[in-house]
């Protein structure tokens, strides 16, 4: 497949964009996104007509109704499902977890493109 230079340019336009907004969001302080966690889980609670405490319990039971059937349906094994257990039983909402998986996708993002282009990471550096 040839590229001609328009696609070149909007491929480095949408990875400087990338770039730059991944370098404003690490750079605000966690206090600021924790606050905004917790207005915006207080935010959804109130429309629902819950306490966050409230929603909070109901997200949980419904990630563990899916781990459930993950396991039921031999997706996962019983160690899996254990691990996964423990781990939506600890979640804190506004502990950064989110933020890891965002940029873990942003990741698999880049990764698709770069097979569709045949660019590999080794080359792209």
């Amino acid at each position: 497949m040839r590229l001609d230079r328009t696609t070149v340019a909007v491929l480095a336009g949408a990875g400087a964009l990338l770039v730059s907004g991944g370098a404003a969001l690490a750079s605000k302080s966690d206090g600021d996104r924790t606050t905004r966690c917790q207005e915006r889980l207080a935010r959804i609670a109130e429309r629902r007509g819950v306490t966050v405490e409230q929603l909070e319990a109901d997200i949980k039971a419904r990630l563990l109704a899916r781990v459930d059937t993950a396991l039921a349906a031999g997706r996962i094994t019983s160690d899996q499902a254990a691990a996964l257990r423990q781990r939506i039983g600890n979640a804190s909402f506004c502990s950064g977890v989110i933020r890891h998986a965002l940029r873990h996708r942003v990741r698999h993002v880049l990764a698709g493109a770069g097979d569709y282009l045949g660019v590999t990471p080794g080359r792209s550096r």
